[in-house]
């Protein structure tokens, strides 16, 4: 992340905390900047009438009647229900807030982006306690803990003016955000939506990018298997269809994979750039530093590019992370063996045999037969 790029988002975190500097606060981010602060409930009462009468509590009862019908816990208060509902995704006239304004900056910043977002700041006076109806939920899921959760329910549906500061995030921040909140605080997609209902939102946020990522997915996978479509290089495909998943979600780390193995089946082809392979691999590995077979992927392009400590490097990170698969080891073995590193060729070749990986028996039968008829010192300038 640039300097300046990363100035400013410090500067926004440091904007909210400013303004949460006198007393409790609860938080809500929005990725977009709404006419009002206000529940999905009124939203969808007011969006196509002129009429404004203040009857969303009303129509919230007879929700709530309604949804018991259809099963719901008849011991639940009101407030329980449609806390239930509103995980659901069903309407009703809460808006959620958090307790962590890191994680309301991540709402703030998770779709829509090329739009500015907002961060809502609401103070938990007793007066406003009393006026929204703020509550914690008693029994929540697991989304609800990690997003932590607060449940706000203004009687008419929407929170005044006047009752909340507002810190504004652009459009071109929010990206940098998001991977600042993953990369210094673990905050991201499969943290915050880490139950299938949260799996289901996220989808509905980014169901074009979704949609686009999975056609470049089977792309990539029929060109994989030297499937043509009427004389089509489905490499070109799929990377069309990665570009288009990447420009809807920039923060989509599996398009990133999947493009640099796109790019990496047009190794024969006249434009192929091993290049554009590792600055996928590198933005992938940004977005997700602890994910293993990244790392090992990476290291194999840059053993093919000659940058064997480079290729080094990425295979110790994908131990570290993954120590009992024999691919990387393997694959180690082969970059030491290539530099005259026989002892260290012949312990990886060794440690991925008795991880199953049997292929490896002609390197390491090479190897030894090497290091018997020259008697090859180790060199140490691969680490």
């Amino acid at each position: 992340m640039a300097k300046d790029i990363q100035s400013k988002v410090r500067n926004i975190i440091s904007e909210i905390e400013e303004k949460a500097s006198d007393g409790n606060y609860i938080y809500r981010g929005e990725r977009k900047c709404y006419c009002r602060v206000s529940s999905n409930l009124w939203r969808e009462l007011h969006a196509h009438e002129r009429d404004k009468t203040d009857y969303n509590d009303v129509i919230q009862e007879s929700y709530l009647r309604e949804a018991r019908r259809y099963g719901g816990n008849l011991h639940q208060d009101d407030f329980e229900l449609a806390s239930e509902l509103q995980h659901l995704g069903g309407e009703t006239n809460l808006i959620d807030f958090t307790t962590d304004y890191l994680v309301a900056l991540f709402f703030a910043c998770d779709g829509s982006h090329k739009k500015p977002g907002r961060v809502i700041l609401l103070k938990q006076t007793e007066r406003i306690k009393n006026k929204y109806k703020i509550k914690e939920p008693r029994s929540p899921i697991n989304r609800v803990i990690a997003q932590k959760s607060m449940f706000v329910r203004p009687s008419r549906g929407f929170i005044e003016q006047r009752d909340i500061k507002t810190v504004c995030v652009k459009a071109e921040l929010k990206e940098p955000i998001l991977t600042y909140l993953r990369k210094y605080h673990g905050i991201y997609t499969q943290t915050i939506y880490n139950d299938l209902h949260g799996y289901i939102k996220h989808q509905e946020i980014h169901h074009k990018a979704y949609s686009e990522y999975r056609r470049g997915q089977l792309a990539r996978f029929y060109g994989a298997m030297g499937i043509s479509i009427d004389g089509i290089n489905l490499a070109d495909v799929a990377i069309k269809r990665l570009n288009k998943a990447i420009k809807l979600n920039p923060l989509l780390v599996e398009a990133y994979f999947e493009r640099a193995h796109a790019y990496w089946l047009k190794e024969d082809s006249v434009d192929f750039d091993i290049d554009k392979v590792i600055e996928d691999f590198n933005r992938a590995i940004e977005l997700n530093p602890d994910h293993a077979f990244t790392h090992f992927q990476r290291g194999r392009v840059y053993r093919r590019k000659g940058c064997d400590d480079r290729a080094i490097k990425d295979f110790n990170r994908a131990i570290e992370l993954d120590p009992d698969d024999a691919f990387v080891y393997a694959e180690r073995g082969l970059v030491y063996f290539d530099n005259g590193c026989d002892n260290r060729a012949i312990e990886d070749f060794n440690r991925a045999i008795e991880l199953g990986n049997n292929s490896v028996r002609g390197h390491l039968e090479a190897a030894q037969t090497r290091r018997e008829s020259e008697g090859a010192d180790e060199v140490e300038s691969i680490n």
